[in-house]
C-alpha cells in the first residue's frame, strides 16, 4: 500500500507531496487543479506507463526537462520501502528500496494500481455483449 507520494515537475504539479494515503482518501478540487494527474502519477509508479497517454513525455511539466514520482510503500509486514520513478529525455530511472537503477522487471508490479476511465464504465453499466467482448 502506498503511504506517501511526492511529485516533481509532473504535469501541473511543480512540487506536490501527499501523506497519509494508507487511509481512505477523497480527492476534491476545482477543474484543472491536478486531481487526475495525481491519480495518473500513482498509476505510473505502479505500471511505468500512463493511462492517459501513450507518450509519457507528455507528463513532464511545462518548460521542464523531466519529472519524478516517488513514494513510500508499506508492505503487509509493516516494513516501509521507498519507490521512485524518474523520466527525462535521457531515459527513465527506477529505484526500489535501497537499490538504484533497477530493471523494469524488478520494478514493475511493486504494488498494484487499477484505473477505470470513462470507456471502462461500459463494463459495469453496459449490456452483456460489452462484457463478453472484454
Amino acid at each position: 500500500m502506498i503511504q506517501k507520494l511526492i511529485l516533481q515537475n509532473f504535469r501541473c504539479h511543480e512540487t506536490f507531496a501527499c501523506d497519509g494515503l494508507e487511509q481512505n482518501v477523497m480527492i476534491v478540487g476545482e477543474n484543472g487543479k491536478g486531481k487526475t494527474s495525481f491519480l495518473e502519477a500513482i498509476y505510473i509508479l505502479s505500471r511505468c506507463r500512463s493511462f492517459r497517454t501513450p507518450r509519457i513525455r507528455e507528463c513532464v511539466g511545462w518548460n521542464k526537462r523531466g519529472f519524478g514520482i516517488s513514494g513510500l510503500l508499506v508492505e503487509e509486514s509493516q516494513e516501509a520501502k521507498r519507490i521512485k520513478f524518474e523520466w527525462s529525455r535521457a531515459g527513465r530511472q527506477m529505484s526500489l528500496g535501497s537499490s538504484e537503477n533497477v530493471s523494469l522487471k524488478a520494478f514493475w508490479g511493486s504494488f498494484h494500481a487499477v484505473a477505470f476511465v470513462n470507456n471502462d464504465r461500459q463494463l459495469v453499466t453496459g449490456g452483456g455483449s460489452n462484457r463478453r467482448q472484454w
